[in-house]
């Protein structure tokens, strides 16, 4: 899938800034305060990201940026508390203009043979998007174009992300080490529709969970090799609700959720301060699923002509998507030689799924 992707606090275009308050530090108790504001300007000719025929939307105005960075330092702990303002003003496009809210928080705790952190990030923003559809898009076919005439589709959205992520270390031994850390996200859209969005298209607020955890053995000074397990499971919120106020509506999404396993073994060395090396090698399993098919953990019946060309090319993409393939051996044939045939089976029995023929298909189902 191609996409073009803004938010509000990154800003493409013609823009001149300048810092009215360098900054500067106090110093209260153990806390050091660092404020931080800057004001710039705009000028952007094509601010929603629009292409080809359709009429574009320009954007300027004025830009303000406002932090305060708190942070307190110990012998053996560190936290910097982060909150931030950005604001934009355009006198000709209200509709684009906004306010966006920021926190970040990044902690570290150590003891002598521990080390616990993590970081936790806020952000009521602005997010603007042009994408193209997959083919596995609902109401979207192979080949089939949607939204402007190149097909792509630009979202003006607000959104709303959490995002927690601990992490931790533990030494066993001065060359054994327990290393892990976990990620939870959460995101929600108001999807408000502008003038000229097109109102079939929502995005879907989502939650993210990932895990991993591992051993890290130290080899020499400039070597270690970890190995690694690690889970995930990414979960689309069920229904979204269109709009705001009296003309909400709430639209089930009809999703369903991905989750993911795998294990992983890496070699890293430094052989000198300045170059890094590593392999990795892993092994993962995805049980996923699409918004068109649900939780594709399914059996697919195959058949057709050629068997070694088209055939066998569709059954490659369904196995490779996570389907239980059958090949139909009497419901499909070939013009091409015996052999290719005897390939085609070969590959199947040994890569790809299972043989069987239409008599003890239809047996199965009848006994079912």
């Amino acid at each position: 899938m191609s996409s073009s992707f803004r938010n509000g606090a990154l800003l493409a275009g013609a823009m001149l800034s300048g810092v009215l308050v360098a900054p500067g530090k106090a110093w209260a108790s153990n806390w050091d305060f660092e404020p931080r504001v800057e004001v710039g300007a705009l000028y952007n000719d094509n601010y929603r990201l629009i292409e080809h025929n359709q009429p574009r939307v320009p954007a300027y105005g004025v830009l303000a940026d406002v932090a305060m960075g708190f942070s307190l330092i110990d012998q053996r702990s560190e936290l910097d508390f982060i909150p931030r303002v950005h604001s934009s003003f355009f006198p000709d496009d209200h509709e684009d203009q906004s306010t966006d809210g920021y926190v970040n928080i990044i902690g570290n705790f150590k003891t002598e043979k521990a080390s616990y952190g993590g970081t936790f990030n806020y952000a009521n923003e602005t997010v603007l998007s042009s994408e193209l559809l997959p083919a596995d898009f609902p109401g979207v076919n192979l080949g089939q174009t949607q939204g402007e005439t190149n097909g792509r589709v630009t979202l003006h959205n607000r959104r709303q992300l959490e995002q927690v992520a601990p992490k931790m270390t533990y030494d066993f031994t001065q060359r054994w080490h327990l290393d892990a850390n976990a990620m939870f996200e959460n995101a929600s859209f108001t999807n408000n529709i502008t003038s000229n969005q097109t109102k079939q298209y929502a995005q879907i607020g989502f939650k993210d969970i990932y895990g991993a955890a591992g051993a890290k053995y130290n080899l020499t000074q400039r070597q270690d090799i970890t190995f690694r397990f690690n889970a995930g499971e990414f979960i689309p919120d069920k229904v979204t609700v269109l709009g705001t106020g009296p003309t909400a509506t709430r639209v089930n999404t009809n999703t369903t959720n991905t989750e993911r396993y795998g294990i992983e073994g890496l070699w890293e060395a430094k052989p000198s301060t300045t170059m890094q090396t590593y392999v990795r090698a892993g092994i993962s399993q995805v049980h996923a699923s699409t918004a068109v098919y649900g939780n594709i953990d399914k059996t697919l019946f195959v058949g057709g002509v050629n068997m070694d060309q088209c055939v066998m090319t569709t059954l490659e993409d369904a196995s490779f998507l996570g389907y239980d393939t059958v090949l139909v051996e009497d419901g499909t044939a070939t013009t091409s030689p015996d052999y290719c045939v005897k390939a085609v089976l070969f590959n199947v029995k040994r890569l790809f799924g299972f043989i069987a023929r239409s008599e003890a298909i239809l047996g199965a189902i009848k006994s079912a």
